[in-house]
């Protein structure tokens, strides 16, 4: 996951706005800066009527559990507002991804992607979050298609077959009630009915990923195996599911079975179900041994952007090892080595990684952060400045290399430093 630069709070005026559009009193306002695998949230509560901060909150954390850091922020706020704490455990990274997409899709409108994205997870966010969709899904102001599809997600299939029956004929060139239709006869189990209208909704709409994925996950329930895996193969964004149904099934051949494996650990990767996703990296290097390298590498790599080098030491080892040693596998080896007390190992792939990518200021500022830690302060505050003239809007290097001036006697500058703007995005 790439980090993203921490951004101004909002100016409070805009605020005032915003919460006088919504009837809102307090604004609480998120912001995040993640940074190699490290996150920092704070949480502040502003009141509008007189611009000041009511509550304010912070909470750090590993990227992996980046919900403790937002459950530490929330609970630093509710207590300075005199209320209770939680009494259930922060959500998982991989919650809080599903709570984000599902929010952002149902704002699209995607109603039935906020639905998906939700998954079977029973909590009381996402079961808030399910009752809007719900009471969305009645409203007039939805499309009927959107409407339609939605009733077939939450398997009220029947209420989708009236409202199609009173719209399809005069909209049978709408592509969204074409796919409606489709996934509501595949819900009733009427395959062969289904094919030839996710057939229809693909012509209608070419690049809609939901009809071409509905239509692949009907070749393999009709037993159309290579069919199904030549349409998923051409997929550029398959669902998890859809991929996982696919690994699964009998008599694949063992190179593309771990094709699949490598392309469901992919997608389990960018929705941060690290743990699922190295489980299949390892499966994928199992049944094709030239993988190998490769998993090692995306499985180190995985780890350090979850802020666990400890646990990509070994997997980052043996893909150097193996042949891999491009800079961000060696940078990855230089913070594991660096996290396991071995400093002058660390140095070393830093060295290397630098050599083979000498603008990125990842191996830079970890060069930095072993000469800090040596005493070697001319050389950090060398490495560092370079780190930050290459990525100026890295938040924690700026202030790492402030707070090196100033313990050499440099106030002025360390004051320059802290008072400029940052530009650009993080390494």
């Amino acid at each position: 996951m790439a980090p993203g630069r921490p951004r101004a709070l909002p100016p409070r005026a805009s605020l005032r706005e915003l919460g006088e559009q919504h009837g809102a009193e307090r604004a609480w306002v998120l912001d995040l800066d993640a940074d190699r695998g490290k996150a920092v949230v704070q949480i502040v509560v502003v009141d509008l009527a007189s611009g000041s901060t009511a509550a304010a909150g912070q909470g750090k954390a590993t990227i992996a559990k980046l919900g403790d850091a937002i459950a530490e922020a929330t609970d630093a706020v509710i207590a300075q507002c005199g209320a209770a704490g939680r009494t259930l455990g922060p959500p998982s990274l991989a919650e809080l991804d599903r709570y984000g997409r599902a929010a952002i899709a149902r704002d699209g409108g995607r109603l039935v992607d906020a639905w998906r994205a939700l998954g079977r997870k029973v909590s009381p966010t996402s079961q808030a979050l399910r009752a809007r969709l719900e009471a969305a899904g009645l409203s007039d102001q939805i499309p009927i298609g959107e409407r339609t599809r939605l009733a077939v997600a939450r398997g009220d299939s029947e209420r989708a077959r009236l409202w199609l029956r009173s719209q399809l004929g005069g909209n049978k060139d709408d592509a969204v009630l074409a796919l409606a239709a489709a996934e509501a006869a595949e819900e009733l189990d009427e395959f062969e009915r289904a094919l030839p209208l996710y057939d229809r909704a693909i012509e209608l709409a070419p690049d809609s990923e939901a009809a071409r994925g509905g239509r692949v996950r009907l070749l393999l329930q009709l037993g159309r195996i290579d069919e199904g895996i030549a349409a998923l193969a051409a997929l550029e964004n398959p669902d998890a599911e859809l991929l996982e149904t696919a690994a699964e099934l009998p008599n694949l051949e063992p190179s593309t079975r771990a094709q699949l494996q490598w392309r469901l650990a992919t997608q389990l990767e960018t929705k941060f179900e690290s743990e699922r996703a190295i489980e299949h990296l390892g499966r994928a290097a199992e049944l094709d041994e030239s993988l190998g390298a490769v998993v090692l590498r995306e499985s180190a790599l995985l780890h350090t952007r979850l802020g666990e080098p400890e646990q990509a030491l070994a997997p980052a080892e043996q893909a150097v090892q193996r042949g891999a040693g491009d800079a961000p596998l060696l940078e990855a080896l230089g913070s594991a080595r660096h996290a396991n007390g071995d400093a002058q190992g660390a140095r070393a792939a830093f060295e290397e990684a630098r050599r083979l990518a000498p603008q990125a200021p990842g191996p830079l500022i970890g060069l930095g952060e072993i000469a800090m830690e040596t005493g070697d302060t001319a050389a950090a505050n060398l490495l560092l400045g370079q780190a930050l003239a290459l990525a100026p809007g890295h938040t924690q290097t700026r202030l790492a290399l402030a707070g090196l001036m100033r313990a050499t006697g440099q106030l002025d500058g360390a004051a320059a430093l802290l008072a400029e703007s940052p530009g650009g995005s993080n390494a």
